[in-house]
């Protein structure tokens, strides 16, 4: 209620900062899920929970590209997400 903030994709960017035996772990993990359902040409159950959880953690420039890449792969129908699939179907 007249709250009239608006927030951009910046808003949302958390750069991160682990330990640096941890340090690439995070990133790969969300390229590689995006990867895998670009390849498959689906977004699994499974993958979009993961990509859910990562995402809720500090991630980098190039994981937040590669997210963004996979929403306009889905977007455009490239990739199918299973999760819909499961409700349309019912």
């Amino acid at each position: 209620m007249g709250n009239d903030t608006v927030f951009s994709i910046k808003d949302s960017f958390k750069p991160y900062s682990l330990p640096a035996k941890l340090q690439g772990v995070l990133m790969l993990l969300i390229r590689e899920i995006v990867q895998q359902a670009l390849t498959s040409g689906c977004l699994t159950v499974g993958a979009e929970e993961q990509l859910r959880q990562l995402l809720a953690q500090k991630y980098d420039a190039q994981d937040l590209k590669a997210f963004m890449k996979l929403q306009q792969a889905t977007m455009s129908g490239l990739v199918k997400q299973e999760s819909r699939e499961l409700l349309y179907s019912s």
